[in-house]
């Protein structure tokens, strides 16, 4: 059994392993009660959610009921993932201006591609007087267009986030 100390540095250690800088995150572990909390904070946006969710997924230790599964007290470690707070929106600070005018012009933008990268090329649509839908479209090794999931639009600074990783990382999503 390790320490939160021993745990926190096993894990910087294992990002710095996988090639990020110490600069990239925050990694906090404490005790809740009987159980332990990993907080792992990204604190650069080029960095994919994802990603960082799939290397460090095996520190999340959670044990269930078998019939029920709901969480058994004690003894469990949560790992929760997310980017530190404003980090997402200052890198898509440039972008809040032309997010407004294409979420100003639904009949214009509406149903259309707004972005493309050669790749992969990005659709939104008008879902409701105050939501937009955005997808990602790839096209296959076929020359077909494959559709992805959803990603909800709710404001200009969402628009912004997701235009900023199509064009930083390749994708809208985390």
């Amino acid at each position: 059994m390790m320490t939160n100390k021993e745990m926190n540095q096993a894990i910087k250690k294992e990002l710095k392993e996988a090639g990020y800088s110490a600069k990239d995150f925050r990694v906090s572990v404490k005790d809740a009660g009987y159980e332990t909390s990993i907080h792992i904070y990204i604190k650069n946006a080029a960095v994919r959610k994802s990603e960082i969710e799939k290397l460090l997924r095996h520190w999340e230790e959670i044990d269930r009921d078998q019939r029920t599964y709901e969480i058994l007290a004690g003894g469990n470690t949560f790992l929760f993932i997310d980017y530190e707070y404003g980090v997402l929106e200052d890198a898509a600070a440039d972008l809040i201006q032309i997010s407004e005018k294409v979420l100003a012009n639904p009949e214009k933008y509406s149903g259309r591609k707004i972005a493309d990268n050669g790749k992969k090329t990005a659709h939104i649509t008008q879902y409701d007087k105050y939501s937009w839908t955005l997808c990602e479209v790839e096209k296959g090794a076929s020359g077909i267009y494959e559709y992805r999931p959803t990603y909800w639009i709710r404001s200009a600074k969402d628009l912004a986030v997701a235009m900023w990783r199509f064009k930083n990382i390749g994708t809208i999503y985390a």
